[in-house]
């Protein structure tokens, strides 16, 4: 979620080792809730095995001025675990999160 209308958008991702997979500029995007929808490629186009992958996200304004971005990601539920007598979901069956990082279930 953008606090204001971003100029520049730059997204990295990165595979299970640190290693960066993507890294790609994107539109302006306006205030609010924006999506990207990673197609699993490499940047240079070649498929990427399944993998835990990360992803950072770097924003600024018309001005360059840095944007703090809060970014979310989403998934299906598989299942369900309990750690320590806390519960956290399993999404898509190799990602865990606990229940208060929950923002909206669709």
């Amino acid at each position: 979620e953008l606090p204001q209308d971003a100029a520049n958008l730059k997204i990295t991702i990165y595979d299970g080792t640190g290693k960066q997979v993507l890294s790609k500029d994107l539109d302006a995007r306006s205030q609010g809730m924006n999506s990207f929808v990673w197609d699993g490629k490499d940047s240079l186009g070649n498929p990427l095995p399944d993998d835990l992958y990360d992803f950072d996200i770097q924003a600024s304004n018309v001005s360059g001025v840095p944007i703090t971005v809060q970014a979310s990601t989403s998934g299906i539920v598989t299942g369900i675990t309990f750690n320590d007598g806390l519960a956290s979901l399993v999404l898509d069956g190799n990602r865990s999160i606990n229940l208060n990082e929950i923002q909206t279930i669709q």
